[in-house]
């Protein structure tokens, strides 16, 4: 009698019709969205806070990992921040397939895909894959870790994806989200220029980066019944509101 062997994280028989199922249940209009254009070179979501972004992209890298084999790389600016990324992900493998993923700062599936949580502590660009910058605006060695990050995800097959609340206009990751380090290099040529209404539902630039603002009123009309306007407004001043919540950096 053969003795099937047991894989470590198995996840052969997760299907993408499964994964499918469940995404369609779980997330917004908004979160629907970036899932369609999840196969862009770049993405840059500014977007208000506690709208569900870690846990959509949490879900997205598993799923992407489950169906292509590809590594997810999440760049987080603290240790605290890659414990979110590796509790929800956790947590789908356990609520929807039963399955106990083991695995602290990598993840490896039986299909061989890691998934991998960094900060700038452990950081290294020995491996390549899908990168998620999480809260580039938050980030104090931003440009660092953008170089480091493009190189991990110079390969054709792999994107990157940056999403943040907002912090100060004068940081270097508004460079790039607004389009000033494209058009810096390319003086005399067509410039990015971002259409704030266009973005909304998302734009790609010349840059080829794809753009979306999600402000927390956009998340209310897309679907999410999370917040109390009025409450927010009452425990914020109006100009952390506009910044934190409607996107503003002014």
């Amino acid at each position: 009698m053969t003795i099937r062997k047991t894989l470590k994280n198995d996840i052969s028989d997760i299907t993408a019709e499964q994964l499918e199922e469940i995404r369609k249940e779980l997330f917004y209009s908004y979160q629907h969205r970036w899932h369609d254009h999840k196969g862009e070179r770049t993405r840059f979501i500014l977007k208000s806070r506690q709208i569900g972004t870690t846990y959509y992209f949490a879900w997205e890298a598993l799923e992407d990992a489950i169906i292509t084999g590809s590594n997810q790389i999440f760049l987080c600016s603290s240790n605290g921040e890659c414990e979110i990324y590796l509790m929800y992900i956790l947590q789908f493998a356990k609520q929807y397939f039963d399955i106990e993923l083991k695995g602290d700062e990598i993840i490896e599936l039986s299909n061989g895909a890691l998934l991998i949580f960094w900060t700038p502590d452990s950081l290294t660009a020995s491996h390549d894959g899908n990168v998620y910058i999480n809260e580039p605006f938050w980030m104090t060695t931003f440009e660092t870790i953008n170089i480091i990050a493009s190189g991990m995800a110079a390969k054709k097959i792999h994107r990157k994806t940056y999403f943040s609340s907002l912090s100060v206009e004068n940081h270097p990751a508004y460079l790039i989200w607004n389009g000033e380090h494209y058009n810096r290099k390319n003086k005399g040529k067509d410039l990015v220029n971002i259409d704030h209404k266009i973005i909304k539902y998302g734009q790609v630039g010349l840059d080829n980066i794809w753009r979306n603002v999600v402000t927390v009123k956009d998340a209310i009309e897309q679907g999410s019944d999370l917040f109390d306007i009025a409450s927010l407004r009452n425990e914020y001043s109006q100009a952390e509101f506009n910044r934190f919540f409607m996107c503003c950096f002014n």
